[in-house]
């Protein structure tokens, strides 16, 4: 079984209720559950959530609630990771047999079905365990500096100081939009290791929902975008 795993816990501090938030007309967590059932790559698409509230919207878009996350995985220390193993391992525990497990954030706004698709075709290739979103650095890393006590600056890499930028590698990072593994690659020690590979997004997808500056610069960025669309 292709399983989809969507966390959204009830306590989001620095913006209240954050997966219930309407955006679009609804809330993003029913946002997430339509990407997920809408690439259709998925048999079962579960929300894990301490909050009854984000149960009930949760089911009526289309998601099963088939537990309640407990309390020690539903505070700010909590990782990703543990919720989806616990996810697993519960599910497994009820007969389900998983063979894949997505993970999909309610805030993955620039999240398309087509990055989920791209994502498994990726894994059909048995030397890869794992598929997430990624985004290049704007800048090489060699070149980054920080200052050095009270005054001056020491490079990172200095011997890169007279090398041309387009000799130097590019370097990704994750932007936290989707992850697609195995099931056994969930209970590895990184999910970043020499048997994944990632789905490139634009530099302008690397965007974090955590404060109101943050969920304004989103939704400039969304209108944008759809005005670019209209355009076309």
């Amino acid at each position: 079984m292709k399983l989809c795993v969507i966390p959204a816990r009830a306590g989001s501090k620095r913006i209240k209720n954050k997966n219930l938030r309407i955006f679009r007309g609804k809330p993003l967590i029913a946002h997430a559950v339509d990407i997920a059932r809408g690439s259709a790559i998925f048999d079962q698409v579960i929300v894990s959530t301490d909050s009854p509230e984000i149960m009930q919207i949760a089911e009526a878009s289309g998601a099963d609630v088939p537990f309640s996350r407990p309390p020690e995985l539903a505070d700010d220390h909590a990782t990703s990771v543990a919720v989806i193993r616990h996810a697993i391992e519960t599910m497994s525990d009820q007969g389900g047999d998983i063979d894949l497990v997505g993970c999909i954030y309610p805030t993955s706004v620039f999240l398309k079905k087509e990055h989920l698709i791209e994502g498994m075709n990726k894994l059909r290739d048995p030397d890869i365990d794992c598929v997430f979103s990624a985004a290049g650095f704007s800048a090489p890393l060699e070149r980054a500096f920080r200052r050095h006590g009270t005054s001056g600056l020491e490079m990172a890499n200095p011997q890169a100081f007279n090398t041309r930028s387009q000799d130097l590698p590019r370097w990704y990072h994750d932007v936290g939009q989707f992850y697609l593994a195995k099931r056994q690659h969930w209970f590895e020690d990184t999910l970043f290791n020499d048997r994944a590979d990632f789905v490139e997004f634009p530099e302008w997808a690397v965007q974090d929902i955590d404060t109101e500056a943050d969920w304004e610069l989103m939704q400039i960025k969304m209108a944008v975008l759809e005005g670019l669309s209209e355009e076309e």
